[in-house]
């Protein structure tokens, strides 16, 4: 190292468990001695440079270089299509915003890559609701008969209507979905976002019919109160399945951030298209049946994006499905594509997915259909904590997470026929290197387990 003055680089990394930061210099190879050194420390999405001054060993000056790269390909990352047409210095000014909206580290493998897909769709789609939401409102106040003066008594009406009956409507329809949301999250996303569509589209219609305002309008406040707490309650699942880095609250916030932002530009949007559309009743109706089709083709792009690496009875039955056939394991981007969200005429939306192994029939049930005795059953679910019979399963108190998978393996393979010769074992071996959560299961809708009571116990 020569005397004097020299360039080194200088970086910062973080311990491997996320401990204190070590600090470490290099000479720079085969430069001449340069005044100035620079650090580059990389702050998980941002980058920011700075130059010292090093004089016989020691630090004299720092001088702050202007950074250009911070946040760069946040954008294109999130809309590459938009980001692809736009000149470099708009794409590096919406990189600078998007990367206050996005989580600390998306680009460094924070979240998961179907990430940006959903955010990309949701935000469109989120700006698109929030449009609708401005037009059925306009149509709401003109059917109150209120003018462009009483927008605070119309603002009042509403609060009071979403508060009473809505709220009420929300618990009541939460208490009966219950732990269906976890089993089914994708569904029932996308049950709320056409549900808070439907109460727009009724908003829209109370012009026509004046006289039953109050109704209408306190259905689609009701319908609006159900599709806000199913999509909070959903909306869980997802975050959880896009944290890689233990990010979750981050991933969370960040998700409100979209959302206002996404919210402000779609009532900015719709505030002056309605003033074109003035007060034709017929014409807000159009523009919210335009808009509520275009959130729900957001929103179902939007959810088929999402790879869930929990199981419940759909994936785990595609998963065995695809191992029967010869395909391996696939992974929960792979099983997210073939998931079924709406169904052929809208069955699984309307109905729920229909598995090929039923599990938690009653106990009188599964012994009338499957002509099973309680002697079988009572032996099965003390030696194996399941009794299978053909394609009807019944589990007992105490059966593990490896048992349950094992049970609907067995059952959907018995539902092909004798001639299936796979192994369970391999099957669920591979599991966990495919991604899998092998450990949180969401298989069972409802709580039906049959539990054993020794024979003293019962006449106690």
């Amino acid at each position: 190292m020569q005397q004097g003055r020299a360039r080194f680089v200088l970086a910062m990394r973080a311990g491997a468990a996320g401990g204190a930061r070590r600090r470490y210099c290099t000479p720079a190879p085969d430069v001449a001695p340069l005044p100035k050194f620079r650090q580059k420390q990389q702050r998980l999405l941002h980058t920011a440079e700075a130059e010292y001054v090093v004089a016989a060993g020691q630090i004299t000056g720092q001088a702050r270089v202007p950074d250009s790269e911070e946040g760069i390909g946040s954008f294109a990352k999130v809309f590459p299509k938009a980001a692809a047409v736009l000149p470099v210095k708009a794409a590096r000014v919406l990189d600078r915003v998007t990367v206050h909206l996005l989580p600390k580290g998306c680009l460094d493998g924070s979240v998961s890559p179907t990430y940006f897909r959903y955010v990309s769709w949701y935000t469109t789609g989120a700006v698109i609701g929030s449009a609708t939401m401005v037009f059925s409102t306009q149509s709401l106040l003109y059917a109150a008969g209120l003018g462009a003066g009483a927008l605070p008594v119309a603002a009042a009406l509403s609060w009071v209507l979403k508060d009473g009956l809505g709220q009420l409507g929300g618990v009541l329809f939460c208490s009966v979905v219950n732990r269906n949301f976890d089993a089914d999250p994708k569904r029932w996303r996308f049950v709320a976002g056409l549900v808070l569509d439907l109460a727009a589209v009724i908003e829209a219609l109370t012009p026509f019919c004046p006289v039953l305002f109050l109704p209408l309008a306190a259905l689609a406040n009701g319908l609006k109160n159900v599709s806000f707490l199913s999509a909070s309650a959903t909306r869980a699942s997802f975050h959880a399945a896009f944290a890689q880095k233990g990010n979750l609250a981050d991933i969370t916030a960040k998700a409100g951030a979209q959302t206002t932002a996404a919210a402000t530009l779609g009532t900015s949007a719709a505030v002056a298209v309605s003033a074109a559309v003035g007060a034709n009743h017929l014409h807000i109706l159009y523009c919210v049946l335009a808009t509520t089709s275009a959130h729900m083709l957001c929103l179902y792009k939007s959810i088929k994006s999402i790879a869930l690496p929990t199981l419940n009875l759909q994936r785990l039955e595609l998963l065995v499905t695809g191992f029967l056939d010869g395909n391996g394991v696939q992974t929960p981007g792979e099983i997210g594509k073939r998931e079924v969200i709406i169904g052929p005429n809208g069955d699984h939306l309307l109905k729920g997915y229909k598995p090929i192994v039923t599990i938690g029939a009653a106990l009188p049930s599964f012994v009338s259909k499957t002509g099973v005795s309680l002697e079988r059953v009572a032996a099965d679910l003390s030696e194996k904590k399941y009794c299978l019979a053909g394609t009807d399963l019944v589990l007992s108190g105490d059966a593990g997470h490896e048992t349950v998978l094992e049970a609907v393996f067995l059952g959907v393979r018995a539902s092909r026929g004798a001639g299936e010769v796979a192994q369970f074992a391999d099957f669920y071996s591979a599991l966990p290197a495919a991604g899998w959560d092998t450990v949180h299961l969401s298989l069972e809708e409802r709580d039906s387990r049959v539990r054993l009571v020794p024979p003293s116990a019962a006449s106690a």
